[in-house]
């Protein structure tokens, strides 16, 4: 006989009244299994504060998570559902060049930098050729000469310091590549009238005070237009542009530099200089609102 002939023939089994059963335990879906999910959130809070545990262990399923409750400060928010997937080095990218194309002032520092980039990319081909063939010196003379300009970075320092409490990024920026491309032309037409080593040392050291302001200001500017979250991928597509635009300038200097002559290729380079400065001077340092203002409530603080 099966069990469901002998159970129609004897009937219902009846229940043991010794036998209770669990309230947390139903089959009916719509009733949760877990009583602290149909707590008050006072009672719920109460158990996550007794249960430090619990402050890492996450939302149960089918529980009330994200948003604020009431007194309690837990999350009672629907959960959005899985973190979203890392977007690669393609997408941060493109996240850096949208906040960039969204900011005025970044794009013009954009421009800004791509001229100084190839004005550099020039100089560091046609330099060593300006000193052996021009100015008739060695490998020594070329090495010395690109050492000294470091001591012009220091000063660079101490004389930025000051600039910057009085001039905007923008400002100082465009100021220091005006400044650049006047000591450039006085190096590349120096020996017009004379090849003294000692003009061009210190031609060189002076060079290293405006190039420090240069670079101050660059970065001044993308940290003040640029909200915090997006600071890496902004400062990647300026260097990267830089460094791409730099190697346009080598392979532009490499073209040039017996074709047209080693000193007029020099002078368009510091042409590239004045021509970045003037862009500085005319477009940064506006009161453009930034596209994405800072969520910290952090004051630019003076330097000295």
């Amino acid at each position: 006989m099966t069990v469901d002939a002998l159970a129609t023939r004897n009937g219902p089994v009846p229940l043991d009244p010794a036998v209770t059963v669990d309230p947390a335990v139903s089959l009916d879906p719509a009733v949760s299994l877990d009583p602290a999910l149909t707590a008050e959130p006072s009672v719920t809070a109460e158990r996550a504060r007794s249960n430090p545990a619990s402050r890492f262990a996450g939302p149960r399923r089918g529980s009330v998570a994200g948003g604020e409750a009431e007194g309690s400060g837990l999350s009672t928010a629907p959960v959005q559902g899985a973190a979203a997937e890392p977007r690669g080095v393609v997408g941060e990218w493109v996240d850096g060049l949208r906040v960039v194309a969204d900011d005025r002032e970044l794009v013009w520092g954009l421009v800004v930098n791509g001229l100084a980039a190839v004005a550099q990319g020039i100089f560091t081909v046609l330099f060593v050729l300006f000193v052996t063939r021009v100015l008739g010196g060695d490998g020594a003379d070329v090495g010395l000469l690109r050492g000294v300009q470091a001591i012009g970075g220091l000063l660079g320092g101490v004389v930025v310091v000051g600039l910057a409490r009085r001039l905007e990024p923008g400002r100082l920026l465009g100021v220091s590549l005006l400044v650049f491309a006047v000591i450039d032309l006085a190096m590349w037409n120096g020996p017009l009238v004379t090849t003294s080593q000692w003009l061009y040392l210190g031609l060189f050291v002076a060079a290293g005070i405006p190039g420090i302001g240069f670079l101050t200001g660059l970065t001044a500017l993308v940290q003040e237009r640029t909200e915090d979250a997006y600071l890496g991928r902004v400062f990647a597509t300026y260097y990267g542009a830089f460094n791409g635009l730099m190697a346009l300038g080598m392979l532009l200097a490499g073209l040039l530099g017996d074709t047209v002559g080693v000193v007029p290729v020099l002078n368009g380079q510091a042409g590239l200089y004045l021509l970045a400065g003037v862009v500085a001077l005319a477009t940064l340092g506006r009161a453009w609102p930034a596209g994405y203002p800072r969520t910290s409530k952090r004051e630019r603080i003076p330097l000295a």
